[in-house]
């Protein structure tokens, strides 16, 4: 059968010259399909047993190609510039726009396995979404959960952020992944991904090495574990209604009264209480870490391979959460070399415009644009397995 779902559209372009760019099943009987002719796109239901169309998205409507479907395949999700958007796709119609998706498409959506929420992941901040409505739910930080790792729901109540699976009901880390999780899908029910099984044969072929693997996640340890545990205070190091305090060193000297409104702020915002005889205390500090070299060259940038040598000075700011003498939770950023141009060293030594550009560096902005998860979890609450070509591995 010949599919020509976008005859007699009224554009001469996509009536003889429209490629496919994507296509992808949403049921036995339909595929959506992205076609393209030039600069335009046009989205389309077809049905298969027809090869005609059941509804067309024009191309001056999408912004580009990008679909997420649903497990079930009633709603996708296709993205215009900076935005979702949430459509039915029986109908084609648009359920709700889903804002937030982070500058350059950088952030990640998944549904759940049942379809009836969809989760963001915009480096860090996981946001929740009913699938039916496209209205936000809430939001939450997740440490260390970026958008360029992996990224899926494994069940209606469990999310894998990078190698971190996330409780949705707690909205903390309860397990984590050790192993090749990256290369890995979560499909029918199980979590799928390639195994390091070594060389088969004595080849030199990679692909001989590899092997498909498909394990449940979260396994039942994981939900025994956690199943009781929802409400015990003794998962969290800090959570909201917890009284904590607040420690500016001494190193931290300029706009040292802003800095401080600032994270004060974001903890009460968190719902906690500050006290300077907390049991637990925030601490805000910044140190030298020595010196480094650095080599830069010439081009339309000085960048860091090849070229001249120069020393510079790291510096590392740091948000730590003690309890005595105990570092309980971190946030910590060691600064680099500083970006040169040539104009930058037109009337001055290479040497010396990188120690004014390390001078005039600032930990300001890094202490403003601080993310404080509201609920901190004790680490030796978090297991962990390795993904093996035997499968899991407890740790």
């Amino acid at each position: 059968m010949i599919l020509n779902p976008v005859e007699n559209q009224g554009r001469a372009g996509f009536q003889d010259k429209a490629d496919v760019e994507e296509a992808t099943w949403v049921s036995n009987d339909h595929i959506l399909v992205f076609y393209s002719a030039g600069a335009e796109r046009l989205l389309v239901l077809v049905n298969i047993n027809t090869g005609k169309a059941l509804w067309r998205i024009k191309p001056d409507i999408l912004g580009a190609k990008s679909l997420t479907i649903s497990h079930t395949g009633k709603y996708f999700l296709v993205n215009v510039g900076r935005v979702m958007l949430l459509i039915e796709t029986a109908s084609g119609k648009t359920i709700g726009t889903l804002e937030g998706g982070g500058e350059f498409g950088m952030a990640k959506y998944s549904f759940s396995p049942d379809g009836r929420k969809i989760a963001s992941n915009n480096n860090e901040m996981i946001r929740i979404w009913d699938a039916t409505t496209g209205q936000s739910e809430e939001a939450f930080f997740i440490d260390g959960a970026y958008s360029f790792t992996l990224f899926s729901w494994v069940s209606n109540q469990h999310l894998l952020a990078g190698n971190k699976l996330i409780d949705m009901t707690l909205q903390i880390p309860v397990w984590e992944y050790l192993g090749n999780i990256d290369n890995g899908y979560y499909f029918g029910g199980q979590f799928w991904y390639l195994a390091d099984t070594g060389s088969l044969g004595g080849g030199n072929d990679k692909n001989e090495s590899k092997m498909l693997v498909g394990v449940t996640i979260p396994q039942k340890k994981v939900l025994d574990r956690f199943s009781s545990q929802q409400n015990d205070k003794n998962l969290f190091v800090v959570q909201p209604g917890m009284t904590v305090a607040l420690q500016i060193d001494p190193s931290i000297s300029r706009d040292r009264e802003e800095i401080k409104r600032s994270v004060e702020e974001k903890l009460r915002d968190n719902e906690l209480t500050l006290s300077d005889n907390a049991p637990v205390t925030f601490l805000l500090k910044v140190s030298q870490e020595g010196e480094k070299t650095v080599t830069y060259t010439t081009g339309p940038f000085l960048l860091s391979r090849g070229g001249t040598d120069v020393k510079f000075r790291q510096d590392k700011y740091e948000l730590l959460l003690q309890q005595g003498n105990q570092t309980l939770w971190s946030r910590i950023f060691v600064t680099g070399p500083p970006d040169v141009s040539l104009d930058d060293i037109a009337n001055s030594s290479l040497q010396t415009v990188v120690q004014q550009k390390i001078q005039e560096r600032h930990y300001k902005d890094w202490f403003l644009h601080l993310k404080i998860p509201k609920k901190i979890p004790r680490t030796d609450s978090i297991g962990k397995s390795t993904l093996t070509e035997l499968g899991l591995r407890e740790n």
